[in-house]
This record gives structure tokens, C-alpha cells and sequence, in this order.
């Protein structure tokens, strides 16, 4: 039959090299786009946090979605900086941390800098933070991850997602809750200092 349909075995699957960097490393990577009149340009910080737990993970949702909200405020809004602005966390190979991304008509080296500047003065933001609306973050980021999904196709990626990790928690949001419930204003800070 394979002769037939004259089946030949895929190409080998490329290797992942997974690099360790000295602490405050940085690495930029810069692409031009192949098309001249596309003056777009992207710029994705990533801050590696480390390994991933269920209270890093936790912790990680928390801080990502309190750093969205002002992320768009202060780039996106106040200093239109670009026309996607969002904080979001990034998991891969069992190491996570925190992804900025900016897509706009600026200098990528000025997003950067811009960037830089909102993860430095973002500590004040967390720190100052009145209680209630941290309160509102938690309880808001719990009943979201408390809702069934509405669709079978993210049950099965969630479900099979745990099959390729290796990981097979398959109470992962149930734990997450657990552990948001035990993050305080101050333990945030200090996650993220």
C-alpha cells in the first residue's frame, strides 16, 4: 500500500534548543520584512519568571491581567504608542514569564525603550493599587477560571495539552484557584520585584 500511494516517511522534526541565560541578559532578535512598504514593526519583550508551578502560573494570570489593563492604558491610549499593545503570559518547555507585545508604525528601538520604561515604573502601579480593585482582580481572574469551557475544542487542547506535556494535572485549575486565593497585593509586589 505504501508503495502505492507511494507514502514516504515525514522529515525529521527540526531540534529545540532551549538556551539558559545569565540573570538580566537580553537577546534581540531583529527581522526585517521582506516587503519595503510594510513599515510596521513589532517588538516582544519576554521576562522570564522560571519554572512553572501551579502558584507561579497563578501568579503569573494575576499579574499578567492587572499589567494588560495599564499596559494598554499607558502605551496604547496615553502615549499611542502602537495599535496592539498587550501583557500576556507565556509558557514553553515548563519555563514561563510575562510577554509585552507592541505592534506599531514606531522605531522598534523607541517601542523598546518605551517598553522598558512601562516594566520599571509598573512596580508603583502594582504597589499603589487601591486593596478593592486588587480584590476585584482576583475575584474576577477566580470566577473566570471557575467557568466550564463552552466549547469542546478548549476542553480537548486544555485536556491534550497535559497528555504532551507529561504533565497530566488534570485538576490544574482547580490547584491555580487554590493558590490565587492565597496571593496577597504585597506578595504580588514582591513576585514581581
Amino acid at each position: 500500500v505504501e508503495d502505492k500511494l507511494r507514502m514516504r516517511p515525514p522529515p525529521p522534526l527540526p531540534t529545540v534548543t532551549i538556551a539558559s541565560l545569565a540573570l538580566r541578559s537580553r537577546v534581540r532578535h531583529v527581522q526585517l520584512s521582506p516587503d519595503p512598504d510594510h513599515v510596521d514593526s513589532a517588538v516582544v519583550t519576554f521576562l522570564q519568571v522560571g519554572e512553572q508551578s501551579h502558584e507561579t502560573d497563578a501568579t503569573l494570570d494575576l499579574l499578567c491581567q492587572i499589567m494588560d489593563k495599564e499596559a494598554y492604558t499607558q502605551l496604547r491610549t496615553k502615549e499611542q504608542l502602537g495599535y496592539i499593545v498587550c501583557a500576556e503570559v507565556h509558557a514553553r518547555w515548563g519555563v514561563c514569564g510575562v510577554r509585552l507585545a507592541v505592534q506599531s508604525v514606531t522605531d522598534p528601538f523607541e517601542i523598546e525603550a518605551r517598553i522598558e520604561s512601562f516594566v520599571a515604573s509598573f512596580r508603583t502601579f502594582l504597589a499603589t493599587l487601591p486593596p478593592e480593585e486588587f480584590r476585584d482582580h482576583v475575584t474576577s481572574l477566580v470566577n473566570k477560571k471557575r467557568e466550564p469551557e463552552k466549547q469542546l475544542e478548549a476542553k480537548a487542547g486544555r485536556l491534550f495539552h497535559e497528555v504532551v506535556s507529561h504533565h497530566w494535572e488534570w485538576q490544574r485549575k482547580e490547584k491555580q484557584i487554590a493558590a490565587l486565593c492565597n496571593i496577597t497585593q504585597d506578595s504580588l509586589v514582591a513576585f514581581y520585584d
